[in-house]
């Protein structure tokens, strides 16, 4: 535990920046907006970077209270240079592990603004950009390139719609570089961590839908939960790793054990629907529809008969199906023209599991279309 180091003076001026730029945006902005009748939101970040500037440089905080700031900014751009080959084997293990990062973070991030913001997300486009944009940068000593969590919800919270605010960004970006870096050399480095702080706000809150998730898919909020700590106690690269090899393992798990539904007719409607959820359902002409939902391979054949006898006697128990046949107790079989979608292999191993299964005496051997 740092508490007992932290530096009051950096707490102080961090809370300060994320109350300033709370009450702007939850507050200020939008009565501007209602009087102004503008959709304009006031900067409240260059806002708060300017006036903590200036603050720092007139009490001389960097010094008296041990303040850390940002210091000098170099200036200029850097050469051209091609890359060197004999660095690749030195930096590949290193390049892998950072890119599988970056393509996770931005396909996540991508994904998550263009459900709240309802547009079409073209994965393979974003893989192209981030390429193309990397190819270009190697020629240069930067850093690799990646999305900015905290730019880009910095962007969001102020409204931003579409790339120009990417270019005005660069041309900030590149006046500082050339002309005003001396100008920001006593912004502190706690004001732009409690910005991110604040753009990150929106994505913090998201702890409040796992109990949600977990009413939805018990499976899917523990993978949530494994990537979640793994990235924090351990770190990004790792974290992700642990992920997705336990998402692998449970998709195992959902294939060896697999749900399955008996469906049938919802009275007055066309549809077809689990009889475990809906309680006005029959089986029309005694037809019954059973639903494995995993692919038929041999590690979970035997899983397939149980589940195919449990539905059965759960269709044994309906009135439909004592009405048809009780006077024809062996007029059942298994109708296999349906099953286009499934590979070869999954419908020859589903013929040999009930041609002679001893429940299902006058099952259907058919060939399947």
């Amino acid at each position: 535990m740092n508490m007992p180091n932290a530096n009051l003076m950096c707490c102080a001026i961090s809370f300060a920046t994320m109350v300033l730029l709370q009450c702007g945006k939850e507050f200020v902005n939008p009565v501007v907006k209602r009087k102004l009748k503008s959709n304009i939101p006031i900067p409240w970040e260059l806002v708060a970077v300017i006036l903590t500037t200036i603050f720092v440089a007139l009490t001389n905080a960097n010094e008296v209270y041990n303040v850390k700031i940002v210091n000098k900014i170099p200036t200029g751009l850097p050469e051209l240079s091609l890359p060197q080959p004999s660095l690749v084997p030195r930096v590949l293990p290193d390049a892998i592990s950072i890119a599988v990062v970056v393509v996770a973070v931005h396909l996540s991030l991508s994904k998550m603004l263009a459900k709240k913001y309802q547009y079409d997300l073209d994965a393979g486009q974003e893989l192209y950009a981030l390429s193309l944009t990397a190819i270009g940068g190697s020629f240069f000593p930067t850093f690799p390139t990646s999305i900015g969590l905290g730019r880009t919800m910095v962007g969001v919270e102020s409204g931003v719609k579409t790339q120009m605010a990417t270019f005005f960004s660069c041309l900030f970006v590149l006046s500082v570089s050339l002309y005003f870096g001396r100008f920001l050399e006593t912004l502190p480095m706690c004001v732009l961590s409690a910005i991110i702080v604040v753009a990150l706000k929106s994505m913090l809150w998201k702890l409040g839908d796992l109990p949600g998730l977990w009413r939805l898919s018990k499976i899917d909020c523990c993978i949530w939960m494994v990537a979640f700590f793994a990235t924090v106690l351990v770190d990004v690269s790792e974290g992700l790793i642990i992920a997705i090899s336990f998402a692998l393992f449970t998709t195992i798990l959902r294939e060896q054990y697999p749900k399955w539904h008996l469906l049938a007719n919802v009275k007055d409607t066309d549809e077809f629907r689990d009889t475990q959820h809906y309680q006005e359902v029959i089986f029309i002409k005694g037809i019954c529809i059973f639903r494995f939902d995993a692919p038929l391979l041999f590690h979970n054949i035997e899983c397939f008969k149980k589940c195919v006898e449990k539905a059965y006697e759960s269709w044994k128990g309906s009135p439909e199906f004592n009405s048809v046949y009780q006077e024809k107790p062996k007029d059942h079989r298994f109708i296999f023209e349906g099953m286009h979608r499934i590979a070869p292999v999954s419908q020859q191993v589903f013929q040999n599991s009930f041609s002679e299964h001893p429940k299902f005496p006058a099952s259907s051997s058919g060939s399947p279309s």
